[in-house]
């Protein structure tokens, strides 16, 4: 078993930086990543807030695609109930290709109801979130898609595009350990490290229990990754003299892609707000893992 970082990014808006140089340097940043040797990259998606400023994943991973050559390219989430599904299997058959074969893709329904609110989506999810996943499934492996659903109905669709990686790119879908269990879905889950090794213990059995089952995903896959969020990978609490070493290490001039890339954003009278993405932790069979 061992043990790989990767960075979790939700991307805030920074009211100081343009946000065209906002990109310019995540991108910077996501190329030195991949030249450190960081296994993954996951781009979280929100709408209408300052979040995210990046909430077409699709885009920005494309553009990081061509910046980098090994780290993986993780949307997590496509928040599937806000996409129509046949153009999200267009759009993760062109990513795929783009990234020559680097691309995992995340699955939810979305954490923000309000989110859903603002664009006019029914609370009431869980339908729509199964159809669409169905509805991806089906034309990431199909070259014509027939479906008949509550939501969504396609009669004879051509499917002219195919992903890169075969059958399709390795599903992960957060805080849903029971379905990731049995279906063969790589896990994203918080929880503490005191906690984490009983956890990983009861997915691999499930896991393995389940493996010949037909509804079984991710045949790629021989065992499944779990993905420690920040709360079960990190320390909750950092010492202050660590802090102001980070803070001081972060402000002071150096060489590098692009200097801005580690200025704070500040207001008058508080300490520097490190605006940099998340560490994530993954845990993966040596079989498991694909450079």
């Amino acid at each position: 078993m061992a043990l790989k970082f990767g960075i979790f990014d939700h991307m805030e808006q920074q009211p100081a930086i343009p946000l065209d140089q906002q990109y310019r340097e995540r991108l910077d940043l996501l190329a030195l990543a991949d030249h450190l040797g960081f296994y993954g990259y996951h781009l979280a998606e929100h709408h209408s807030a300052p979040l995210s400023v990046a909430p077409s994943q699709s885009v920005f991973l494309a553009a990081a695609s061509q910046r980098t050559e090994r780290i993986q390219l993780i949307p997590l989430v496509y928040c599937l109930p806000l996409y129509h599904p046949l153009r999200l299997v267009e759009e993760i058959a062109m990513l795929d290709n783009l990234s020559g074969g680097r691309l995992q893709i995340g699955v939810g329904r979305g954490i923000s109801s309000l989110e859903h609110r603002f664009w006019g989506n029914d609370p009431n999810l869980a339908a729509l979130f199964r159809e669409a996943f169905e509805i991806v499934l089906a034309g990431l492996t199909h070259p014509r898609l027939t479906y008949h659903g509550e939501h969504y109905v396609f009669e004879d669709v051509p499917i002219v595009l195919a992903p890169k990686q075969k059958p399709y790119p390795a599903h992960l879908v957060p805080w849903q350990p029971e379905v990731c269990r049995t279906r063969g879905l790589n896990h994203l889950g918080g929880g503490s490290l005191k906690s984490l090794p009983a956890f990983a213990a009861r997915y691999r059995e499930v896991s393995v229990a389940h493996r010949y089952d037909a509804d079984r995903l991710n045949p790629m896959c021989p065992s499944q990754r779990l993905v420690p969020s920040k709360s079960s990978s990190l320390p909750t609490q950092t010492p202050r003299p660590t802090l102001s070493r980070a803070r001081r290490s972060w402000c002071a001039p150096k060489t590098g892609p692009s200097p801005a890339m580690r200025t704070p954003v500040q207001r008058p009278g508080t300490a520097p707000r490190l605006s940099t993405p998340l560490l994530a932790a993954t845990t993966t069979s040596a079989s498991a893992w694909r450079p």
